[in-house]
């Protein structure tokens, strides 16, 4: 710099691929996408600037040149803007039911069904099911002091086996005994021998451990049973995700 010469952030990106007025063009396609609600993949990006240079390319002798794995870290760096970020995938009812209008009017019927029935806040429930897979592990970070060992396994077992637990929280605070639901075609006495049963809760079985219409009915009648003891007002709301059952 005593020379007149730039410091190293502020010159000009040596040996890119894309010129100034390309990068600026591959700026502006990513910005329309993400106008659109569409989030740009890596793939797309990187097929962007290949397009960008293949459409530039005038040598009939040589092939159009590409960018390399590493290019998009480096474009990513050039343009601090832009951010890696993990999407989750979500189903499309759900993704549909975070549009404000419709939370906004699923709100108005909540409250309108409670003004108009005088349903009181110990009356209102709300119920879910959720699944868990018995045997399946994950990756795991270990603490280890030999940094130069192959990677280590960890023991899983490869037998899947899935179980459904349908809960149901009151708006005051208070829970009712949850279903939990097994594949199986009986319920045999010996899965609890050596279970601490602390609280009253209903098993329940199903060919593959889901939720089907029969079962819904009888948790529903269960359900009714277990809260009626416990109703301030004439009315009960149970509040539910919308499920086909």
């Amino acid at each position: 710099r005593w020379k007149g010469r730039s410091n190293l952030c502020e010159r000009p990106p040596t040996n890119t691929r894309l010129s100034e007025e390309q990068e600026k063009a591959l700026c502006h396609y990513v910005d329309t996408l993400e106008q659109l609600n569409i989030k740009p993949l890596a793939q797309m990006i990187q097929s962007s600037a290949n397009s960008i240079l293949r459409s530039t390319h005038t040598s009939l002798d040589t092939p159009p040149p590409t960018v390399s794995e590493k290019w998009l870290n480096r474009w990513l760096g050039r343009h601090p803007e832009y951010k890696r970020r993990r999407s989750r995938a979500i189903e499309l009812d759900r993704k549909r039911a975070e549009d404000r209008e419709v939370i906004q009017e699923w709100f108005q019927k909540l409250h309108q069904t409670i003004q108009n029935h005088g349903i009181l806040k110990e009356d209102i429930y709300n119920f879910d099911e959720t699944g868990f897979n018995i045997g399946v592990g994950r990756d795991q970070w270990i603490i280890t002091r030999d940094v130069n060992m192959n990677k280590p396994h960890i023991r899983m077992n490869l037998k899947r086996e899935y179980v459904t637990v349908v809960e149901a929280v009151n708006a005051d605070g208070w829970t009712c005994p949850p279903l939990i639901l097994m594949s199986g075609s009986c319920i045999l006495t010996n899965w609890f021998e050596a279970a601490d049963i602390q609280q009253d809760y209903s098993i329940g079985v199903s060919e593959n451990g889901y939720m089907t219409d029969t079962i819904a009915f009888q948790w529903i009648q269960s359900f009714y049973r277990h809260t009626k003891r416990y109703r301030k007002g004439q009315y009960t709301l149970l509040i539910c995700d919308g499920y086909g059952s």
